[in-house]
């Protein structure tokens, strides 16, 4: 039998043999029974911001002396979430003295608890999980799509779209952002070609937000979690583009490209069947200027609409829908695809219509990335040795043109994140930007810097979520 836990209760959640501090939240899935039927809730931990499916079993009503029985939890992060609950403890309390008597209807006056209005929302937020079959075997395997990882990996949270037109010229003001959501998913039929970390977490959002997806992969016992699902699975990479509308690539670089566009039964082969037809073709992957224009000139000589969109951000960026992601090329099928974007990302970037506009932009990005990522490390490993105090060099930066926020804990989840799992991936950007500079005679000593230092913080990289000893944040 479930707890009768309500939208925005505080609760503690067991871990490692003690309690964190938590809030139950809504989700874009409503709640839902996992395969072996199991209760679970979704629960927001306090002091890290992050969500996740927690087990029923291991959720207990908020108690403030049970926290205080475990004070063996020397962490500032979990000071930092003993706080939080205290406060929004407070808050709830006086929102329950402000409750007007209604006709069945109990709403709390109080700005921070909105109890009724989250439960008037959850009807319109249903649609995400309407749109899958809803056939049984179906909806279990789209449950426990949802349960992996309950604790490493934050649930699909998909956001309002923002679509903005940048100019070519820097020297002009960028557009401002258009905000849609997207409560249909398009009816043309989709196909997704890579299901590596990144890839099966789009495909898992794009299944929650009911479109009709087709995936392939090289292995392909990669599939079966996802047809289960009420995804259909391709025999070859002809054979996908064959059968879909609008074709997505997320392949692991431009040398895994190249094997799948030109090999046997490869994606060129199955374009040349359609030779100028309505299908588009979009390519996630992280590639090379060169192979991103050639790609992108094969597919249109071969009267096929195309998309450069390489995928900008973390993996956990990409399981809350979060992502920022360049495009260039066709402007139509952007427009053909925009719910399918809108479950991958809350910014789109549409650079113009010359292909390898938004290759170029993703390297830059990236590089970006880096560098901040690098100096923030270095300058809180050094702030710890100098014995100075996290909280003011925090107001420091809030203050700088890095403009990270102070109260949400930015620059630290930024760390932690790309610590986490991304030098490896921005070294590679790193050699594509090196390569993209020695094509036109440009030095990038600063660059070269930054890709030696992601080899070694590569090497430091751990699988433990909490990196505070490898960032001198403790």
């Amino acid at each position: 039998m479930a707890k009768d836990f309500g939208i925005n209760e505080l609760v503690c959640v067991k871990w490692n043999q003690a309690f964190w501090p938590g809030k139950i939240v809504n989700s874009d899935l409503g709640y839902k029974l996992s395969v072996n039927k199991v209760p679970h809730h979704h629960v927001r931990f306090f002091g890290s911001g992050r969500y996740a499916w927690v087990l029923d079993k291991d959720i207990v009503s908020y108690s403030e002396k049970m926290l205080q029985s475990c004070s063996e939890i020397k962490s500032a992060l979990y000071e930092k979430a003993m706080k939080e609950i205290k406060k929004e403890s407070l808050v709830f309390q006086k929102g329950k003295k402000k409750e007007t008597k209604g006709e069945g209807n109990n709403i709390v006056e109080e700005s921070g608890v909105k109890l009724s209005e989250e439960k008037i929302h959850k009807k319109d937020q249903k649609w995400y999980a309407a749109k899958i079959p809803r056939k049984v075997q179906k909806q279990c395997a789209v449950d426990q799509l949802n349960r992996e990882n309950t604790f490493s990996i934050e649930n699909p949270c998909v956001p309002e779209s923002s679509f903005e037109a940048v100019d070519q010229s820097l020297s002009c003001p960028l557009s401002p952002p258009i905000k849609a959501k997207y409560n249909e998913a398009t009816s043309k039929k989709i196909g997704f070609m890579g299901l590596g970390e990144m890839g099966q977490i789009i495909v898992k959002n794009l299944i929650n937000t009911g479109h009709n997806v087709t995936v392939w992969n090289r292995s392909s016992m990669k599939c079966e979690k996802f047809v289960k699902a009420g995804a259909v699975q391709a025999r070859t990479p002809a054979d996908l583009v064959e059968k879909c509308d609008i074709t997505f690539s997320c392949l692991s670089g431009s040398e895994a490209v190249r094997d799948v566009f030109s090999g046997t039964d490869g994606i060129l082969s199955g374009i040349n069947k359609f030779k100028n037809s309505n299908k588009s073709y979009v390519e996630l992957s992280t590639l090379d200027i060169m192979t991103s224009e050639e790609i992108g000139g094969k597919i249109q000589q071969s009267g096929w609409r195309y998309l450069d969109a390489p995928l900008c951000g973390t993996k956990l960026q990409a399981s809350s829908g979060t992502l920022l992601i360049p495009v260039s090329g066709d402007l139509e099928v952007l427009k053909d695809c925009e719910s399918c974007f809108s479950a991958m990302a809350n910014n789109i970037y549409y650079m113009n219509s010359v292909i390898g506009s938004a290759t170029k932009a993703n390297i830059l990005i990236n590089m970006s990335f880096s560098s901040t990522f690098a100096y923030l490390r270095e300058s809180l490993g050094l702030m710890k040795q100098c014995g100075l105090s996290m909280r003011k060099f925090c107001e420091f930066l809030e203050d700088s043109p890095t403009s990270f926020d102070l109260e949400s804990g930015s620059h630290l989840r930024f760390l932690k994140e790309f610590f986490y799992s991304e030098p490896k991936h921005q070294e590679k950007i790193l050699d594509l930007a090196l390569s993209a500079a020695n094509s036109c005679d440009e030095s990038l000593f600063l660059t070269k810097a930054l890709r030696e230092y992601m080899k070694k913080a590569k090497l430091f990289a751990s699988p433990n979520p909490d990196m505070s000893v490898h960032l001198g944040t403790k």
